[in-house]
């Protein structure tokens, strides 16, 4: 079976749960509960770890007390990352009492993406490249020879920073007609609030995009669009905690059932379930009993298939 590429940060998250996010000119102090490992290269390597599925992660650590931190980590969980010159910066994020999010960013080496890792691989040996929005700032070089040169399933997450990525760049990576897995706020965003209705708005962007389109909806849906399907599966009923790790469950989840063979709905099924349990956690990231439970899932799915 051919390997999976995955390009994406690995970040330290600083995380604080408030009643509110601060409105206009309101100040606010930051104070921070708890620390974990995030970023869209991260929370996808992890999730599919446990599937035994073939995968190589492209994502830096520096180095300074943060980069030891992220090390340490990427020790314990088996997870290689690329080490490089530089410090390892942080992630400030906010969650409020309905699990939605806002976050500020200290940009080092882990957003710097390492055109280096690149020239060693061999496309030949992947049939799918999940890549975040996150570390792509520019149209290099690098990476138009990197996705011109793929042949595989393509399947592109934007994030917070990849909305805001130059519309050109943008329309450079819907021409490959790439999985897009996105927010409904990053959605609304990338279609410019033409319209308040996540269904109307996810036509727009299919139409706009050519491409197969996730979304995960403020009320806990997923919605699925493609040239001849339109899909919408309901929320699993449990409480939501911290959306901040949803679409990277979704699109690491999708590839997992195009591996494992699922038919779409049962993907589906599966993108579905991961990101209620993501949703309902304080990580973007399964602990042991989670895969576990995703696993039993699956396999129910497989012998009802």
């Amino acid at each position: 079976m051919k390997k999976i590429l995955l390009i994406g940060p690995t970040i330290l998250d600083f995380v604080a749960h408030v009643d509110s996010f601060p409105k206009g000119n309101e100040e606010m102090n930051f104070e921070p509960q708890y620390n974990r490992l995030s970023g869209t290269g991260w929370n996808c390597a992890k999730l599919l770890k446990p599937f035994d599925l073939s995968y190589h992660l492209i994502s830096s650590v520096g180095s300074g007390i943060y980069g030891d931190m992220v090390k340490e980590a990427s020790i314990k969980e088996e997870i290689p990352l690329l080490e490089y010159e530089g410090i390892h910066g942080c992630t400030y994020t906010m969650v409020d009492q309905e699990g939605n999010y806002r976050y500020m960013i200290i940009p080092v080496i882990e957003y710097i993406f390492p055109y280096d890792a690149i020239e060693s691989l061999d496309l030949e040996d992947y049939d799918t490249f999940l890549f975040s929005g996150d570390i792509f700032e520019e149209l290099s070089d690098e990476l138009i020879y990197l996705i011109e040169s793929f042949e595989g399933e393509l399947v592109f997450i934007p994030g917070s920073r990849g909305v805001m990525l130059e519309r050109e760049l943008l329309a450079y990576l819907y021409s490959f007609h790439p999985t897009i897995v996105l927010s409904q706020e990053e959605l609304l965003s990338l279609t410019d609030h033409i319209y308040q209705d996540v269904i109307k708005s996810a036509q727009l962007y299919a139409q706009k995009t050519q491409a197969n389109i996730l979304v995960s909806t403020i009320e806990g849906e997923l919605l699925y669009l493609d040239k001849e399907n339109e899909i919408i599966l309901p929320n699993e009923s449990k409480k939501s905690i911290d959306l901040s790790g949803v679409t990277d469950a979704i699109g690491a989840s999708y590839i997992l059932g195009n591996k494992l063979g699922l038919s779409l709905r049962d993907t589906l099924k599966v993108c579905a379930h991961s990101a209620s349990m993501i949703a309902a956690s304080e990580n973007t990231t399964l602990n042991t009993q989670e895969e576990k439970e995703l696993k039993d899932f699956i396999a129910s799915l497989i012998l009802h298939s």
